[in-house]
C-alpha cells in the first residue's frame, strides 16, 4: 500500500489534511512509534494517537486485533499482559511501542519474528553485565529534543494555481501571497526578514527566487532541520550504543548507520550561532566612546584623538557583527551625523542599519539551512534506520529481560491441530511471586493433537475440565490463554515448550455472565461463536448458574456440537455429568483433586489435572476450611451442618 493511500486508510474520517511534506514523516512516526509526532502532524490527541498507532500497524499485517482475539475478555487479557511487558521499556517509545503490539495470524511472519527474537537473544548472551548496563542507561537517557517553533516563511506566487500547489504540499508551514498588486508585494518584502518568489519577479530583487518545482529544500529547508534537531539527542545515543556492541556479531551494518548519525550530528552542530544584538553592541559602543571622552578629559587629549578611537571601534564592530561595505559605511554616517556630547549613533541610521543587517542576516541564515537541509536529506534514510534501531534495541532488550525474569521461551507454532505445553506458569502469579507472594506451581497442559506429548493425554479437540472449588481450574485457563496470546503476538511465553496454534481466540471468563446473570446474555454473546465458520480457540470458564443444571447441560452440549471444524475448546465446568450425555462431538474430560485442607486450613490440591478422570467439586472441603477460620461458635454449627448435610448426599430440611 503506498504512503498516501495507507494514510488516507488510517484518517478516513478527515481529522486534519496532511500536506505532503508532512506524510513522510507521520510514517516515521508511525513506524518508531512517536506519539508526540503523531499527535503534532495530524492534531489527534493522545489516546486517539494510540489508536491511530494500532489501526497503522494492523493494516500493515493486515489482520485486526478485534478479528484475533475475538471477545472482550480476550482483548483484555492481552492489554494485562501487554501492560507488564511495557514496564521493561527504558523510554516512553519503547512503552508505547509495547503497548500497541498487534496479533498475526501469519506463520510466516510470526516465525520471522521469533527468530530475529533467537538471533538477539543469542547475540546478547555475550554482553557483559557492565556493558548491558550501560545500555540501558544510555536508552533511559534517549528522548527526541523540542525543536522550536520557527515563523513560516513567506513565499509570493504569480496565480492561484501556485498557491493551491504550495499549501497542498506545505500546508502551515509556509505563509503563501499571490503577487498582486506590486505594491502589496513590495510592503511584504519590506516588512519580512526575507521573501521567497515562485520565479523572478521585476523590480523586486529583494525576493530570493526558487524553483517552481517547489523542492522542500528550497521552500522550507526549516522543516528538514527541525526534524533532525528533534532526533539529535537519539543519534547521539545511537552512536555511544553502537561502540559498545562493535565487538558483537549480528551488529555490523549499525556502524555505517552511526557514521550517516555522526555526519548529521556534525552538520547540525555547524548551523549553531551565537545570537548577537545589533541594538546591545551599539549601546555598548556609546558606552565605550563616552567613557573615553571622559579619559581624554582628564589626560588632555582632542578630537583627532577621539576620531581614532571611534574608527578603531567601527572597524572592530563590523568584524564582530560581519557587516558589509554598505552597512559600515551606514553605521560610520550614524556615528558623526550629530557630534553633540554626550555622543550617540543616529537613531534613524541605525534602524535603517538594523533593518537592513536583519535582512542580510535571515538571508544569509536562509542559505545556510537550504545547504544543511540538502545535506541532511542524503543522510535521512540511513538517519532515520539508526533511530529505528535503537529503539528496537529497546523493545527487544525489554522482552529480553521480560522473559529472563518471567522464565518465557519461544514457542512452535503450528496450523490449528491442538495446543500443548510443558511447565507452564500464570504470567500473573510469576508477577506475584516476583513481588514475594510465595511460589507457583506448574503444570503441562494440551488440547488437541500437538508435539507435547504429555502421558494420558488423549488427542481430543474439546476438553472438559473438572474438580475441586479453588483448585486452580480458572487459573489453568488463563495460563493457556495467555499462552495464546502471547504467541499471536510473538512474544516468548510462560512454559518450557509449548506448541501454539495461529487460529482465533474467543475467552469467556467466569465474571463475563455472572456480571449481566442472565441466560438471554449469555447465549447472545455467543452467536459469534457458532456463526463464524473458521476454526476457533474456546475457552470457556463455568456457564453455570444461568438456569437449572439439566437444561444447561443441554445448551452446552448444543454450543459444543455446532462449532466448527478443526476448533479447539477447553470448557471450565462443574456440569460435566449434565453435559455428556448430549454431546455428538469426542471429548476428554480432566479433574483437578482436592486431598484436604493442611495445618493452617489451606486446601491441599495437586494443581496438575489427572487426564481423562472426572474430579470432584469437593464443597465439603472449602466450608471445612472457612469452619476452621470461624471464631463464631454458631457460624461453626452451621459450617458442620452444611458439612453433614453434603456428606450424607440428602438436601437440607426445609
Amino acid at each position: 500500500m503506498a504512503a498516501r493511500e495507507l494514510l488516507d486508510a488510517l484518517l478516513h474520517n478527515g481529522k486534519k489534511d496532511i500536506p505532503e511534506v508532512d506524510v513522510p514523516i507521520l510514517l516515521g512516526a508511525l513506524e518508531t512509534p512517536d506519539l508526540e509526532t503523531i499527535h503534532e502532524v495530524t492534531g489527534v490527541g493522545g489516546r486517539e494517537a494510540i489508536k491511530l498507532l494500532v489501526k497503522f500497524r494492523e493494516l500493515r499485517t493486515g489482520f485486526r486485533a478485534r478479528d484475533v482475539f475475538r471477545t472482550v475478555d480476550a482483548r483484555a487479557l492481552m492489554r494485562e499482559t501487554l501492560t507488564i511487558l511495557a514496564e521493561y521499556g527504558m523510554t516512553p517509545i519503547c512503552r508505547s511501542a509495547l503497548t500497541s503490539l498487534t496479533p498475526s495470524l501469519s506463520k510466516e511472519d510470526n516465525e520471522k519474528k521469533f527468530d530475529r527474537l533467537r538471533e538477539f537473544l543469542q547475540t546478547f548472551q555475550k554482553l557483559g553485565g557492565q556493558q548491558m548496563q550501560d545500555i540501558l542507561k544510555l536508552l533511559g537517557e534517549a528522548r527526541f529534543a523540542k525543536a522550536e517553533a520557527q515563523r513560516p516563511p513567506m513565499i509570493i506566487v504569480s496565480n492561484s494555481e501556485q498557491k493551491d500547489r504550495l499549501l497542498k504540499k506545505f500546508g502551515s508551514h509556509i505563509r503563501v501571497e499571490v503577487a498582486d498588486p506590486q505594491t502589496k508585494i513590495r510592503e511584504l518584502i519590506a516588512k519580512e526578514p526575507y521573501v521567497l518568489s515562485a520565479g523572478p519577479m521585476k523590480g523586486e530583487g529583494e525576493a530570493i527566487t526558487i524553483s517552481e518545482s517547489f523542492d522542500a529544500v528550497e521552500v522550507c529547508p526549516s522543516v528538514i532541520i527541525e526534524y533532525f534537531v528533534r532526533r539529535q539527542p537519539l543519534l547521539q545515543t545511537f552512536v555511544s550504543v553502537s561502540r559498545i556492541l562493535a565487538d558483537l556479531p549480528n551488529f555490523s551494518n549499525m556502524f555505517e548507520e552511526a557514521g550517516s548519525a555522526r555526519n548529521v550530528l556534525k552538520i547540525l552542530d555547524e548551523l549553531r550561532e551565537t545570537p548577537v544584538s545589533l541594538e546591545d553592541f551599539i549601546l555598548e559602543a556609546e558606552e565605550k566612546v563616552n567613557e573615553e571622552v571622559k579619559r581624554l578629559r582628564t589626560r588632555g587629549g582632542g578630537m583627532e584623538d577621539l576620531k581614532i578611537f571611534i574608527e578603531d571601534l567601527i572597524v572592530q564592530s563590523s568584524d564582530r557583527l560581519n557587516l558589509d561595505d554598505d552597512e559600515v559605511k551606514l553605521l560610520r554616517e550614524a556615528a558623526y551625523e550629530t557630534p553633540a556630547l554626550p555622543f550617540t549613533f543616529s537613531p534613524p541610521k541605525i534602524r535603517a542599519l538594523s533593518g537592513s543587517y536583519k535582512k542580510r542576516r535571515a538571508q544569509e541564515r536562509y542559505v545556510k539551512l537550504k545547504d544543511a537541509a540538502s545535506k541532511l536529506e542524503k543522510e535521512r534514510v540511513k538517519a532515520d534506520s539508526a533511530v529505528r534501531r535503537l529503539f528496537e534495541l529497546d523493545l527487544l532488550l525489554g522482552i529480553l529481560r521480560f522473559a529472563r525474569d518471567y522464565d518465557l521461551s519461544i514457542p512452535e507454532l503450528n496450523d490449528g491441530r491442538g495446543i500443548g505445553f510443558e511447565h507452564g506458569r500464570n504470567l500473573f502469579l510469576t508477577q506475584d511471586r516476583l513481588k514475594g507472594a510465595g511460589k507457583v506451581e506448574p503444570v503441562s497442559y494440551s488440547v488437541g493433537d500437538t508435539k507435547i506429548e504429555l502421558f494420558g493425554a488423549e488427542t481430543q479437540a474439546t476438553v472438559m475440565l473438572t474438580g475441586a472449588n479453588s483448585g486452580g481450574k480458572t487459573t489453568l485457563l488463563e495460563t493457556l490463554a495467555l499462552i495464546h496470546i502471547l504467541t499471536l503476538l510473538a512474544l516468548p511465553v510462560p512454559a518450557k515448550k509449548a506448541d501454539v496454534p495461529l487460529i482465533p481466540i474467543y475467552l469467556f471468563r467466569r465474571r463475563t455472565v455472572r456480571k449481566v446473570g442472565s441466560l438471554e446474555y449469555a447465549i447472545r454473546i455467543l452467536r459469534p461463536v457458532m456463526a463464524k465458520r473458521q476454526p476457533k480457540m474456546l475457552l470457556m470458564d463455568e456457564f453455570e448458574a444461568l438456569t437449572e443444571p439439566g437444561a444447561l447441560g443441554r445448551i452446552i452440549a448444543s454450543v459444543l456440537n455446532n462449532l466448527p471444524k478443526g476448533s479447539l475448546t477447553l470448557f471450565v465446568t462443574h456440569l460435566a455429568r449434565e453435559i455428556l450425555p448430549h454431546l455428538k462431538t469426542s471429548v476428554r474430560v480432566d479433574g483437578i483433586e482436592a486431598k484436604g485442607i493442611d495445618g493452617q486450613g489451606n486446601l491441599i490440591v495437586d494443581r496438575q489435572p489427572v487426564f481423562n478422570h472426572m474430579g470432584t467439586s469437593t464443597p465439603e472441603l472449602i466450608i471445612s476450611k472457612l469452619s476452621k477460620k470461624a471464631k463464631s461458635k454458631r457460624l461453626q454449627k452451621a459450617y458442620q451442618d452444611m458439612i453433614r448435610l453434603l456428606e450424607a448426599g440428602t438436601p437440607p430440611a426445609a
